[in-house]
């Protein structure tokens, strides 16, 4: 496919990671607008902003149409578009010219690629109402899926992993619950909140940053922002939010560096694990504000 975002050195193309990318860029819009407009951005050449959307949501459009071909009919998707080996650090994008192999079915990939869509389906409502009622049916194929695959699926095949990164994550149960809440935050759908409601145990613990592998920070969020809802579970989801986010806090006022990140997490990517507890600050102070 000519479509969608690189990940990285490998050039390899991730249902995970382009849908939890995808889905940061709409919440940053969501929560901002009117920072967010035409001709803001640099396109390559050749591929126009459109001008009636602001240009971040032009390029998430780019990605969602990529996501939309990792669909299979029967809602799930293709984990990733990658090569079979790894491209020599001489290798630029465009002169990469390998056969790229579709891979894998991940239940996790396909929740978040609902969770993506279902964030879309607000974000592109008001500007293309079509796309966004084809963001809902494709939303709707992942709902239907999910409901059937009751197992968290990360399926392996010979080779899978020698050209590009694995994205393993063999417990769904934090997408699935990022999706459900996305879904009712969107549509306010009693079937959305009733899965979040029979979860009622894991939507309530405290927290991490969230991730690829994990988005039950995301799946709180989510369900803070929705409109209605039972008050006990939010309450108890509030209170867990915020716990984390004051957890965060004192780890700033504790570091010599006023830096978030605790000694393990300087990982690979501990620049993104420390700008997402960024991200849970600031959406923690848009539940509850608090200066610090």
């Amino acid at each position: 496919s000519g479509k969608g975002w690189y990940d990285a050195g490998d050039y390899g193309k991730y249902t995970t990671t382009g849908s939890l990318a995808a889905s940061e860029l709409m919440l940053a819009y969501e929560a901002n607008r009117s920072r967010f407009t035409v001709g803001q951005l640099q396109f390559p050449k050749g591929t126009e902003s459109e001008e009636h959307l602001p240009d971040v949501l032009s390029e998430v459009k780019y990605e969602l149409n990529f996501l939309k071909e990792m669909q299979r009919k029967d809602g799930s998707t293709f984990h990733k578009v990658a090569g079979a080996v790894w491209p020599g650090f001489d290798k630029s994008p465009d002169t990469d010219t390998q056969p790229r192999f579709l891979y894998s079915t991940c239940t996790a990939s396909t929740a978040m690629y609902g969770a993506s869509l279902a964030i879309g389906m607000r974000v592109f409502g008001p500007f293309e109402p079509a796309y966004a009622a084809k963001l809902k049916a494709d939303a709707d194929k992942v709902w239907n899926y999910l409901s059937k695959e009751k197992k968290s699926i990360y399926r392996v095949d010979e080779g899978q992993e020698s050209g590009s990164g694995p994205y393993n994550d063999t417990d769904d149960s934090q997408e699935r619950l990022w999706f459900a809440a996305e879904m009712f935050r969107t549509t306010g759908g009693a079937k959305y909140e009733n899965y979040l409601k029979a979860h009622a145990a894991e939507v309530g613990q405290k927290p991490s940053f969230f991730t690829w592998d994990n988005t039950l920070g995301l799946a709180q969020y989510a369900y803070l922002k929705a409109d209605g809802g039972d008050a006990k579970l939010k309450a108890k989801v509030k209170q867990a939010f915020l716990s984390y986010a004051d957890e965060i806090a004192g780890k700033i006022r504790g570091d010599g560096f006023h830096c978030a990140l605790a000694a393990n997490e300087y990982t690979w990517a501990s620049t993104k694990n420390a700008m997402t507890q960024a991200d849970m600050l600031l959406m923690a102070n848009e539940i509850a504000p608090k200066k610090e």
